[in-house]
């Protein structure tokens, strides 16, 4: 049943976020990522069992929409979907409850605010924050030709918008494992950085994994089956070169603003599209990096062989890895301690294996840390020895 939905279009000061967290207060919360131009909050809700922080081995998930204002489509598609994840976890929805529980769901209906006003009063061109991102692209491949560290990515934040600098830190403040940010003007999928460099002849390089769009249906007059996405500094490259998520940009259809009584249609083709990749997140490997204390190990370097492109642990140790079924050498690095490899499996029932290590101090760093206790204990001795004297005085 759909009728709890609410098919029309709204306005920024009419988004039903503050009603969804009214009637779902356990499960929700709001909070902003920063303000536009404007001065207008770029809000996002949180769906998840225990929605204010992030619970260690839950994965982080966001869906995002509205980064051209005028693209209207993916704006109402995450408030529905805020709407019906609500209802359905009341309902006893198991799936709902599954998703809900079992992940920290990100959900930021309109990044772009200023755009969505100036959209709704005219159709028209809103401001283009999806490519307003560093471009690391061009620096990534020149600290490979001067054989520098990859991970080492340092960009200027002096030409970005307010928007995307608020989107960036929200970025690297929350440990995403998945995210799409949906757009409009074309029925295609388009994935992230792929190594092809658009400086030099395509023929003459081996990117990682292709670079075309997939197309799900008849293209749309700008778009060909066969026609490559090539931009820098779009928001997906970003994601996946600067932190651990994989984001994929999805147009949902060559009508970026249809009448409002085709909205029920668009969450009918959507509705179980979305709930589908939203599960992906449980896929792979994941688990936790502690020291021999049982400590966390934040920013220690995940790496599988044969894959070129590490992540790295939450501040809590927890990590994810997406990926599919197969038997994996998977290596945990972090300073001051040995590396570790073991075989993780991953098989085709759901959920993530688990894949946790537990590290060991490197010899230099074990002797330093015994002639550290040492010393305290000398300390300790020195001050009990004081203290005795003055009680004497």
């Amino acid at each position: 049943p759909v009728d709890y939905l609410q098919f029309r279009y709204h306005s920024y000061s009419e988004m039903l976020m503050k009603s969804v967290n009214d009637e779902c207060p356990n499960i929700t919360s709001i909070y902003s990522l920063g303000h536009s131009a404007k001065g207008r909050e770029l809000v996002a809700m949180v769906l998840s069992g225990n929605p204010t922080e992030h619970e260690i081995g839950e994965p982080e998930l966001r869906l995002t929409a509205g980064l051209h204002g005028n693209e209207a489509v993916g704006r109402e598609m995450l408030l529905l979907l805020m709407q019906y994840l609500c209802k359905e976890y009341k309902d006893r929805n198991p799936r709902a409850q599954r998703l809900v529980e079992g992940i920290r769901i990100h959900l930021v209906p309109s990044l772009n605010p200023d755009g969505q006003e100036r959209a709704f009063e005219v159709v028209g061109n809103g401001y283009d924050i999806f490519q307003n991102f560093p471009d690391l692209n061009n620096i990534l491949w020149e600290a490979e030709d001067k054989g520098k560290a990859k991970h080492l990515l340092n960009y200027n934040l002096g030409l970005i918008a307010v928007e995307t600098k608020a989107i960036i830190s929200w970025m690297k403040t929350n440990p995403f494992v998945l995210g799409v940010n949906f757009q409009g003007g074309e029925s295609l999928v388009a994935y992230p950085y792929d190594n092809l460099r658009l400086n030099k002849p395509a023929e003459s390089q081996k990117p990682h994994r292709q670079a075309f769009a997939c197309d799900f249906s008849t293209p749309c007059w700008a778009v060909s089956v066969s026609k490559r996405l090539c931009f820098s500094a779009g928001m997906n490259d970003f994601s996946y070169l600067h932190t651990n998520c994989l984001e994929l940009s999805v147009f949902l259809g060559c009508d970026k603003f249809p009448h409002q009584s085709e909205l029920a249609h668009e969450w009918e083709k959507n509705r179980e599209a979305m709930l589908t990749f939203m599960e992906q997140v449980n896929r792979g490997i994941k688990g936790i990096v502690k020291d021999e204390q049982g400590n966390p190990i934040a920013n220690a370097t995940i790496s599988v062989e044969g894959i070129n492109h590490d992540i790295t642990t939450a501040p809590t140790g927890d990590y994810w890895r997406l990926l599919n079924p197969g038997e994996y050498q998977v290596t945990a690095r972090a300073e001051g301690f040995s590396s570790m490899t073991k075989l993780c499996v991953v098989g085709y029932e759901p959920g993530a294996t688990a894949c946790s290590f537990n590290m060991h101090l490197c010899a230099g760093k074990r002797e330093k840390r015994a002639d550290s206790g040492n010393v305290l204990k000398m300390v300790k001795s020195c001050l009990n020895d004081i203290f005795n004297v003055w009680d004497k005085i």
